[in-house]
């Protein structure tokens, strides 16, 4: 129990480091077509979507958050294992 518990913080690490290195859902990025237009003309949005994204595409493996909510899930799962492990270790 102890070993799982071990691996479980351990995944729990690396989705947390992957979360961090990854962006986050592409509706929070800023466009950068926005920034090069000059004064007086009109704003070309061509780029981005017309549709808003499914509320499912936050959960792409490609993005921080999908990353972000598997760490936290293995971290509670890895110390509930590192309890339970504990407690039979101590009434052995």
């Amino acid at each position: 129990m102890v070993r799982i518990a071990v691996v479980l913080l351990a995944l729990a690490t690396l989705c947390a480091l992957m979360a961090a290195i990854l962006p986050a859902a592409p509706e929070r990025l800023v466009d950068p077509v926005l920034f090069g237009r000059s004064v007086g003309s009109a704003a070309y949005a061509g780029v981005l979507e017309a549709t808003e994204p499914s509320w499912w595409s936050r959960f792409d493996p490609p993005y921080g958050a999908f990353w972000g909510g598997a760490a936290v899930a293995t971290a509670v799962l890895g110390t509930a294992c590192a309890i339970v492990a504990r407690r039979r270790i101590a009434a052995a």
